[in-house]
């Protein structure tokens, strides 16, 4: 006849209280085991937040100009000087280094697309453009300027018109 285990009223024997004991430390050791990973996702994720967040930010605010090196270029021009369509910076880069005829070139360029600009600016560039036959005109959307003149080692950035600036920077 097998031994029917009576319960005892004063609590559990040593080795129930063990097998307790060893469950309290599995769990225990399970909670440590996913607070150590939810910390490591946590910064995981914190390290990613902040590297796109500043990719974010710093991207906004990077200014780009017009080259004043002829480093990158390629060996063409644009179809016209005075152009209402922006020029490859490879192109400006050639511009840069020399014109047809051997002589180097100035940019002369315009953002209207991040900045606001009066109705007459751009007729008041080509009026300068026309009076220059080594400057380009061109717009410029990317530009961290409404107004920006590049030549060889040289560049000029201007937020509103000041055509005393351009013909100075036009004429050393």
């Amino acid at each position: 006849m097998a031994r029917k285990k009576l319960a005892n009223p004063s609590g559990p024997d040593k080795r129930e209280r063990r097998q307790q004991a060893q469950r309290a430390r599995r769990q225990q050791k399970k909670t440590e085991q996913l607070k150590r990973r939810l910390k490591i996702i946590g910064v995981l994720l914190a390290v990613v937040l902040v590297g796109v967040g500043g990719v974010l930010l710093f991207s906004g605010q990077a200014k780009l100009y017009p080259p004043t090196s002829p480093a990158g270029h390629i060996e063409t021009w644009p179809a016209q000087r005075i152009s209402t369509v922006p020029i490859p910076l490879p192109v400006q880069a050639h511009i840069i280094e020399h014109i047809p005829g051997g002589t180097p070139g100035v940019l002369l360029e315009y953002n209207c697309t991040r900045f606001k600009c009066k109705s007459d600016l751009v007729a008041k560039l080509t009026t300068i453009a026309e009076r220059y036959s080594y400057v380009y005109l061109a717009p410029y959307p990317q530009m961290g300027a409404k107004i920006a003149l590049a030549a060889r080692n040289r560049r000029l950035v201007l937020n509103q018109y000041d055509e005393a600036k351009i013909i100075a920077f036009l004429t050393p």
